[in-house]
């Protein structure tokens, strides 16, 4: 049977912010090998955010999309329709295969995340259960 790892695109942000702690040397590699194979699928969820923004922005008289505050502009009608269209992609699944050549490394950085000593506020000890459930939920895989 196939071991994975089964994350929401809302919760990479997390598990990075999480792992954003001085480790040791070798603790320290496998946590910035992590995140370096996981720093693509970031950066295709911020540039989807960023083309559905635009594509649904107001447009000025040349077709460019009007900035307001730093922010596209969204008729409310858009902004409701980008929300969901955010909401849907920040649901999507990640999934990573646990293979022998990464076996090790994942069970560092599982280890990491169940054993932080980072504190959260009430938000952030849901995003942080749910994380958890994630790598716990690989145990019963198994």
């Amino acid at each position: 049977m196939k071991d994975f790892l089964t994350f929401r695109n809302r919760q990479l942000d997390t598990l990075v912010a999480i792992l954003n702690v001085p480790l040791d040397g070798q603790k320290s590699r496998i946590r910035n090998r992590f995140i370096t194979f996981i720093q693509p699928r970031l950066k295709e969820v911020e540039e989807e955010r960023l083309k559905m923004a635009k594509e649904l922005a107001d447009k000025d008289e040349k077709g460019e999309p009007i900035m307001e505050n730093s922010n596209f502009k969204l008729s409310k009608d858009n902004l409701e329709k980008f929300q969901k269209e955010y909401t849907d992609l920040l649901d999507e699944e990640y999934i990573i295969d646990i293979l022998e050549s990464n076996k090790k490394d994942i069970d560092t950085i599982k280890d990491l995340i169940l054993n932080t000593k980072k504190e959260f506020d009430i938000q952030g000890g849901y995003a942080y259960e749910e994380l958890c459930k994630c790598f716990e939920a690989e145990e019963i895989k198994k």
